[in-house]
Order: C-alpha cells, then structure tokens, then sequence
C-alpha cells in the first residue's frame, strides 16, 4: 500500500499520513507516535485539498524570507501578536528556534543580559562603540541616577572591558565622575558630533526671571502677591 508521510518539522513524533481506502484518500493524524484521528476524503475532496496545499506552499517560499543569523545585530519589529512590549528595542540574536516565535534578541547594554523571544526582526548596524574622548549629551534628567540633567554636555573618561563607561561631571572635566552603561545610549544619552556643542552653562529659572519683571513692573502700584503672579503669567504669554 502507498502511503504519503508530512513529517511535522517541529517535532519527529508528530505527522500526516496519507494512504489508499478503497474508494477514498484516508488522512490520518498522528502525535507523539500515537494514532489521533482520521479522515477520509473522496478523490475530487483529495484533488482541491492537495491544490490548496501546493498553493500554499508556493505563497510561502514566493515571500521575502528575512535572511536573519545568530549574531545578528537586530531590531524587534514583532514582539507578540498582541504584546508590543519589546517592539523596537534592539540587541543580538543568540538563538533561531523552528516555531512561529523564533528570534531569541538579547538585548543591548543590560546588566543582567535580559532577552526575549521575538516574532519578527530586522537587521539594524550595531551600536556605535564608546572611546574615551567621546562626548555625550545627557537627554533624561538624572540618567542611571547621577546628578546630571537635561542639555548637560559629558565626556568619556574611560571605558571597561565590559561596554560601561565613565565621564565627567560637565563643569569638572578629566576625572572619573559617572559611570553609565551602553544599553543607556540613544535612552538617556546620546552622541555629541557637532564640532562647537553648546558649552555647560547653568539653567536660568524662566519663571523666576518672570516674575523678577512682573514685581519691577508693579514696583510703584499697590500690589498682592497675587497680582505679581498674574503679571509673570502674562509675560509669559
């Protein structure tokens, strides 16, 4: 007897097997080695099913199938279906598996090497490397819990074996001050290429300058705190 086997590629213990019943094409299912279920389809049945098979088959291998490797360099386009809680973030695959959740992504720059498993990806270049020398600009206040803020201008004291890094502390330049890790870069801190960077300067309070004119404004009329408060807000526009 002819029989035709559709090897389950996940798994060698599951499978399809299609063979002659008489007058119908029996389907029969099989998992973990153990008969499950049958099926039993006349020959027209068979054809349009086989077709839709074939038809299949060629819409798969017609697709762009993304040419993705382990060491990859990566950026998640697909977390889950319905999860995008690791979209876009980036890092390396260390693994391929054979289901429908196959990239295994360990992220950039994280201390503990956290990683997930990720549907789709794409190849992005890998981050650029830190040297000493490099200037950043800080993006977040008080990024990885340094006293630093928004606009300050950093630069690169030294570099670990391990991606972290040190700089300064902006007004004191040349000495070990911070230390930051790369999974912080475009997250915190970012590159400074331009040649003249905006220098280091300390942040006037706008609203104290405000309100610094709304009280000479006021200076020579009764006024309540209240009015000066006022005044400052429509200085302020």
């Amino acid at each position: 007897m002819t029989e035709y086997t559709a090897q389950c590629r996940a798994s060698d213990r599951d499978k399809f097997v299609a063979s002659r019943s008489d007058d119908a094409v029996r389907v029969e299912a099989v998992q973990r080695r153990d008969f499950m279920m049958d099926a039993f389809l006349d020959p027209g049945t068979a054809r349009e099913f086989a077709a839709g098979l074939v038809a299949l088959a060629d819409e798969i291998e017609g697709e762009d199938v993304p040419d993705i490797k382990v060491g990859d360099h990566v950026e998640i386009v697909t977390y889950r279906t319905h999860d995008d809680e690791y979209n876009g973030r980036r890092g390396v695959v260390t693994s391929i598996d054979t289901d429908d959740i196959p990239y295994l992504v360990r992220f950039d720059g994280e201390d503990d090497y956290t990683a997930a498993y990720a549907r789709e990806v794409r190849k992005v270049d890998p981050p650029r490397a830190v040297k000493v020398g490099d200037r950043l600009r800080v993006t977040k206040n008080r990024v990885n819990a340094a006293s630093v803020r928004v606009g300050m201008l950093l630069t690169v004291t030294r570099v670990d074996s391990d991606g972290g890094f040190y700089t300064d502390d902006g007004p004191s330049t040349g000495r070990n001050a911070w230390i930051f890790h790369p999974g912080l870069l475009g997250n915190g801190l970012e590159f400074v290429d331009d040649p003249d960077p905006v220098p280091n300067v300390p942040i006037v309070s706008v609203r104290a300058d405000y309100v610094t004119q709304a009280k000479a404004l006021l200076s020579d009329t009764p006024h309540t705190g209240a009015d000066v408060v006022a005044m400052a807000a429509y200085l302020a526009g």
